[in-house]
């Protein structure tokens, strides 16, 4: 069964200037400015060339590479029949119109017109990247000084004929608040009583709902789609520059009315499962328990630019993290327990699978073992060990580069000729000295690609008051006595920076 993504849904992207059925697709979509920077008639994007094309490879079911190669809903051929998915958008109280559009929107999908007949039942606009706050875990974070653009002033007046027939506009961006032109789009869409069918959904971080409680009760339907991971400590140690304080009001305030004076509104809030999360899950538990808020739990997505992070905090995918939280398991039984005892069922057993999955990891313990050093370079000799680069505008000047986009790096490369530590892990070592680094200079990214002779064991990231440590552990796939090649890429940590390379790399091992 192929995705229904393309006959229903169209998502408009201006930072990087366009337009496809779905956020994860990967392959060429069409441009949504032209060359005026005026936004195309959407019509004509529905259909446009990119458009078909993305139908025509899900009813071919294509082995070979595209735009959905790798998607697991165009991988798994056992779901259920997508056209359940047409259905849950008729649980809510649609027009007519809205229901023949969805009719036929489901009809398309059945035939596999690669021309569809129907509108999108449901519209997707990030409005910009910009955002009041710079979230640990956003995918969106590296590439913000790289894709400013911003949706044109006027875009509702522009789009407003096509959007009575959907059953959904959700605004995204960044934050959709904190975008002027998203801002605009929202307020006039809320006020036009000729659109009150069609709900809005608002994808927000949710520190700015209190200042626009009063425009927002105009709109009789609305979702408030909002990331928290976690709450106190947790959720500003992940959400840097948000105020739990203020977010947890927020969304009592929502609650409220949804239960209150706007029974039409919902409410969803969900957090990626990460080690700063676990740590506070008991609390997380509590709190949707105590407000009846329900919470989806997903997995950390890795996205250039975000690596290191992802290796300091996704438990799912890096799975020793656990072992610096030893009542791990203690924590989340309790949160499940909460949930369960608060009849959030559905909460609980998404915990639940995520519990028994973690549970059966291979979790090693941390060594205690003080590494020994193989070999060791510094200085001018670091250089020496770079192989290649990533990007196509990297120039090193001494040890650093300009990082032109987010994907500029090194790549330095360790031989081994049977000389691998006997327990076929090694571990790098990659220090700067504290001084070199400021708010324009910032350390590489140490990032352990895939590649077919090591994975990635370990990281931590420390040092003192003089130096920066990135300790990159990885261990061998196959017989460690072969002849292998350790790939690290050193990559930009922030586009329009000076990206540092370590003043020391250090091969060792713990292996006695």
């Amino acid at each position: 069964m192929v995705c229904s993504q393309p006959w229903m849904e169209m998502v408009l992207s201006p930072p990087d200037n366009r337009v496809t059925c779905c956020c994860d697709y990967h392959g060429d979509g069409a441009t949504l400015l032209d060359a005026s920077q005026d936004l195309r008639h959407i019509a004509e994007l529905w259909n446009a060339p990119e458009a078909r094309l993305v139908r025509r490879l899900q009813s071919e079911a294509r082995p070979d590479a595209h735009g959905c190669a790798g998607c697991p809903r165009f991988q798994d051929s056992l779901r259920v029949s997508e056209l359940s998915v047409f259905d849950e958008y008729a649980l809510d109280a649609i027009t007519e119109s809205q229901r023949h559009n969805l009719a036929l929107a489901k009809q398309d999908y059945a035939e596999k017109r690669e021309y569809a007949r129907a509108r999108p039942v449901k519209y997707k606009l990030f409005f910009g990247w910009g955002c009041n706050i710079t979230c640990r875990t956003c995918n969106q974070v590296p590439f913000r000084n790289q894709m400013k653009t911003k949706l044109a002033p006027k875009a509702y007046e522009a789009m407003r004929d096509q959007l009575a027939d959907a059953v959904v506009v959700e605004c995204l961006g960044g934050e959709p608040f904190a975008l002027p032109t998203g801002l605009e789009f929202m307020r006039d869409f809320a006020a036009d009583q000729d659109m009150a069918h069609v709900r809005l959904m608002i994808t927000t971080n949710a520190t700015l709902l209190h200042k626009h409680i009063g425009w927002l009760m105009d709109k009789e339907r609305i979702t408030f789609n909002v990331s928290i991971d976690s709450v106190g400590e947790g959720y500003e140690s992940i959400r840097v520059g948000g105020s739990w304080q203020v977010v947890e009001a927020n969304l009592r305030t929502i609650q409220g009315l949804v239960r209150g004076e706007r029974p039409n509104w919902r409410l969803n809030v969900n957090a990626v499962m990460t080690l700063t999360g676990i740590r506070h899950l008991p609390a997380y538990a509590r709190f949707m328990a105590e407000t009846g808020i329900s919470s989806r739990f997903e997995p950390l997505k890795i996205i250039r630019g975000i690596e290191e992070t992802v290796y300091q905090e996704d438990v799912l995918e890096h799975p020793y993290l656990l072992d610096t939280l030893p009542d791990w398991q203690t924590r989340m039984a309790e949160a499940i327990d909460i949930l369960t005892q608060a009849g959030m069922q559905q909460d609980a057993n998404t915990l639940t699978r995520y519990f028994t999955q973690l549970r059966g990891a291979n979790v090693p313990a941390a060594s205690g073992t003080e590494p020994r050093v193989l070999a060791s370079v510094a200085g001018p000799d670091v250089l020496r060990m770079v192989i290649g680069q990533v990007g196509g505008g990297v120039v090193l000047d001494g040890s650093a580069f300009n990082a032109a986009t987010i994907n500029d790096g090194a790549v330095i490369g360790i031989n081994f000729f049977g000389t691998l530590p006997a327990d076929g892990r090694v571990l790098l070592r990659l220090s700067w000295e504290k001084a070199r680094l400021s708010r324009r200079h910032l350390a590489c990214h140490a990032v352990l690609v895939p590649q077919p002779d090591f994975f990635l064991s370990d990281w931590r990231e420390g040092g003192d008051d003089l130096t920066l440590v990135k300790d990159v552990e990885a261990t061998v796939i196959g017989d460690p006595m072969a002849p292998r090649r350790l790939l690290l890429s050193l990559m930009a940590a922030k586009v329009g920076y000076v990206a540092l390379l370590p003043d020391r790399i250090e091969v060792m091992s713990r292996a006695a």
